[in-house]
């Protein structure tokens, strides 16, 4: 009996051994006692959820670098060039919308965050956060951007180019209404600028004016209304009403004598003070005043506002792939680290 069971009990630790077995050789073949552990070894390969965990990060890198930056030339180019000026209701539209894409990215954020939280290790809020992040810091500065490069550039080009073109006007012998659609125009030979007539009005700015006459026109006699003026801002360093010295576009060159419509709406009633005072320091007329920058070539200077949009669009493209290459490397590195 004895004989019996200490049989059986040197049979059960076998048994239990061929039990353990494959677990205790899961991961590759008993070394022998002495001998080299790593013969004959049968590494683990990396799991398929490794592979594809390693594959969506890398996707995610992607997404978040060239998704932003998208976003930002495409809203950025549809604020800056004559989709903007012809259909400015259709821009809000689509500006709207993308704002509107922005917000589902951060409802995404906020859901993979709520299911993180609550034990889900299959969510992992990082990259949806820095998505909707830099998506609506994309979205902000390219509207600011675009409205800004469309209000000082493009619009004025796009302006310029839809009202008329003259050529031979007289400032003496023609008045400021028979060209109130006047975008650019080439006076006759030899006009000039009256320097001893210009003048400045300040309010934070100073806008200078100066008016465009005939040659000899002091000889022949002084236009029954001085309607053409050259403009300019803060560009006459006079301080007093008879010495505002314009210095303005080309007012220094003598083969000059084109005028470029201004076109900022905003500039123009200052520039209309600046020319009732040199009505009443020089008892002179102005009945229907149109204000030009004083130019040699109206063609070339017209085209200088379509190749300065087109200049910052680049610039600014260029600087935001920069910006955000820097942000996703830099986001890639400090989510490296949390999960190590």
């Amino acid at each position: 009996m004895y004989h019996s069971q200490g049989h059986q009990m040197l049979e059960e630790p076998a048994d239990h051994l061929q039990d353990l077995e494959p677990q205790l050789y899961k991961y590759g073949q008993p070394s022998v006692y002495g001998g080299f552990q790593d013969r004959n070894v049968i590494m683990k390969p990396p799991t398929v959820s490794y592979w594809r965990r390693r594959r969506l990060n890398l996707m995610a890198i992607a997404l978040c670098f060239f998704g932003p930056w998208l976003l930002f030339c495409f809203l950025y180019a549809i604020t800056t060039f004559s989709l903007f000026y012809r259909s400015p209701a259709l821009v809000f539209f689509i500006v709207f919308v993308a704002f509107l894409a922005v917000v589902m990215l951060g409802m995404k954020a906020l859901d993979a965050v709520k299911r993180r939280l609550g034990g889900d290790s299959n969510y992992e809020p990082t990259w949806h956060i820095f998505l909707f992040i830099t998506s609506l810091i994309a979205w902000f500065v390219a509207i600011y951007a675009g409205y800004h490069n469309f209000h000082f550039q493009m619009n004025p080009y796009y302006g310029i180019q839809n009202l008329g073109n003259y050529n031979g006007v007289s400032p003496t012998n023609n008045n400021g209404q028979q060209f109130m659609d006047a975008g650019r125009i080439v006076f006759e030979k030899g006009a000039h600028l009256d320097l001893s007539k210009s003048m400045s009005f300040k309010n934070d700015e100073t806008y200078c004016v100066a008016p465009i006459v005939s040659a000899n026109y002091s000889l022949d006699g002084a236009p029954e209304t001085y309607d053409f003026w050259a403009v300019g801002l803060n560009c006459c360093c006079g301080d007093t009403l008879r010495t505002a010295n314009f210095q303005c576009g080309e007012f220094n060159n003598p083969t000059a004598n084109a005028g470029v419509r201004l076109m900022r709406d905003d500039e123009r009633p200052f520039y209309r003070l600046a020319v009732q005072q040199a009505v009443g320091a020089f008892g002179i007329k102005a009945k229907h005043p149109l204000f030009f920058h004083w130019v040699q070539n109206a063609v070339a200077s017209t085209e200088s506002y379509r190749w300065e949009g087109h200049r910052r669009y680049l610039i600014g493209v260029y600087l935001y792939f920069l910006f955000q290459l820097v942000l996703t490397v830099l986001a890639a590195a400090c989510f490296t680290r949390m999960e190590q």
